[in-house]
């Protein structure tokens, strides 16, 4: 799967980062979800809780005056008990569902009723109604409305205090990402450049950090190990320089190949003695055997192959090789292969 190229730009570390936060955000609002349904289910069972209490007082106060078929007196009770912060409108039917009187609604386009809490956020009234009973007799209901918005207040008041501790507690992650994470990530940074640049070449570089926590002690090893890396590499520099300087001073021929054959360095004696020079001699693919008689290119592919797979110490037959550019009369040059080791210095 190909990813973005802005993708591809971001560290891994910041995508790390950047999910973790992802993940944290998601849970934060999980639990602000979870939150806000409980404190509903709570505010609910409260309210059901009060609204029991009022059902038996309104029974008593209305039951009389049902009975005495009294519109009058129970229209003025229906009144007195309408308030704009809490029962809303009233309306006494007898137990044939006939309206005896109403206060605070029409009562031929009475609201559907509301099954919880929860249904009656759109018009933040709580559509209900109360079986009105008399000595154990049904006498008829009464259709109430009651205003919800005290507890749709307190809903909101508690959602916001958990987004709010939601939001602070995600402020803190990242807080802690700047303070504590990002200046680690940093350090470890430091450390991934220098890695680079020892990979580059570049062995004189140093890491310094002080802390004496793990990364501190890390970055201290690795200065030490580019140190020491840096010794061996200055070592094997002079060892090269030094080598160069008696092999290209030597009069015999001198060269290095891999073990499969191949002219890896010759030193500039070649040119002396055949009158190719070294850049010559690495460019041409057919070396050694396009500078050596024709007659002895079997016997020296011969001893060629043989030097590179068992070392002697020197042969004992020369070849003849041809001059650049060649002579009338071509030279005899005696040459004496030898394999130096297993690292195919002939």
């Amino acid at each position: 799967m190909t990813q973005h190229p802005f993708l591809r730009k971001v560290s891994f570390r910041t995508r790390l980062v950047a999910l973790m936060l992802a993940v944290e955000a998601a849970v934060l609002g999980g639990l602000v979800w979870h939150a806000s349904v409980i404190e509903l289910q709570r505010v609910e069972r409260d309210f059901q809780a009060d609204l029991a209490q009022v059902r038996p007082l309104l029974n008593a106060a209305v039951e009389t005056s049902i009975e005495a078929r009294d519109a009058k007196s129970l229209q003025r009770i229906l009144g007195d008990a309408i308030t704009p912060q809490g029962t809303q409108y009233l309306v006494a039917k007898d137990r044939d569902g006939n309206v005896l009187a109403a206060a605070g609604a029409d009562p031929r386009a009475l609201p559907r009723l509301d099954a919880s809490l929860e249904d009656a956020f759109g018009d933040r009234r709580y559509d209900t109604v109360v079986p009105l009973s008399a000595g154990g007799q049904s006498i008829g209901v009464l259709n109430m409305g009651v205003s919800i918005k005290r507890e749709m207040r307190a809903l909101d008041d508690a959602l916001r205090e958990n987004v709010y501790r939601s939001v602070s507690a995600f402020l803190v992650t990242l807080l802690l990402f700047l303070a504590v994470i990002q200046p680690f990530a940093r350090r470890l940074g430091r450390l991934q450049q220098a890695a680079e640049r020892i990979a580059a070449g570049d062995y004189a570089v140093r890491v310094e950090d002080a802390d004496t926590d793990e990364v501190g002690s890390l970055a201290r090893a690795f200065t030490r190990m580019t140190n020491v890396v840096r010794t061996r590499v200055d070592e094997l520099e002079k060892s090269r320089q030094q080598f160069h300087a008696i092999a290209d001073y030597t009069y015999d021929v001198e060269c290095w190949v891999s073990p499969a054959g191949k002219l890896l360095w010759i030193n500039s004696s070649v040119q002396r003695l055949t009158g190719y020079g070294a850049d010559e001699c690495l460019a041409k693919e057919l070396f050694p055997w396009f500078p050596v008689y024709g007659e002895d290119v079997v016997r020296v592919h011969v001893e060629y192959q043989r030097a590179l797979r068992v070392p002697v110490p020197r042969a004992e037959r020369g070849q003849r090789v041809r001059s650049h550019p060649e002579p009338p009369a071509a030279p005899l040059h005696d040459q004496w292969p030898h394999l130096d080791g297993a690292a195919g210095r002939l």
